[in-house]
């Protein structure tokens, strides 16, 4: 099986076991406003798939060298697109290399708990990706690290890569 078929089964994989953190949800604790800074080194999802064939996107925003990646996969099809991306206090200024397209949506980030075990939310004035503007993320590294670590590795190396 070719790599990038087991890293997107992986990234699938990974995302599907959510539903069985489902439970660890806690209080509604309303949507509470966050620093704009936790917009980066972060695995950002717009969803749980529930079948092996559900298109689930992601994004990271890698502080070193201001590279991103968004990936659009499900178990079977992986799309990939790095940019490059520069904040301006709640707009990010992207910009595409193979397209040559930009784009500078505004955005927030809240806490939530509408996805447990997700507990912050980025919402975006508009998707450069199409798509949703919402998507899910984790405060804290190891919670992330553990609940995401496929797909949080994959994301950061593409995003890193020289």
């Amino acid at each position: 099986m070719k790599s990038t078929h087991r890293t997107a089964l992986a990234v699938v994989a990974v995302i599907a076991g959510y539903a069985v953190f489902r439970s660890l949800g806690g209080p509604d604790a309303g949507s509470q406003a966050e620093d704009p800074s936790l917009l980066v080194n972060r695995v950002w999802v717009d969803a749980q798939p529930e079948q092996l064939t559900d298109y689930v996107q992601a994004s990271y925003f890698a502080s070193k060298q201001s590279i991103g990646v968004f990936q659009k996969a499900s178990a079977y099809d992986i799309h990939l697109e790095l940019f490059k991306w520069k904040r301006d206090d709640k707009a990010i200024a992207m910009t595409f290399p193979q397209t040559g397209k930009t784009a500078k949506p505004r955005f927030s980030i809240e806490r939530c708990d509408d996805m447990p075990p997700f507990d912050l939310c980025l919402t975006l004035s508009e998707n450069p990706w199409g798509g949703p503007k919402r998507y899910h993320g984790m405060r804290e590294e190891e919670d992330e690290s553990a609940k995401l670590g496929a797909l949080r590795d994959s994301l950061r190396a593409r995003a890193t890569e020289p």
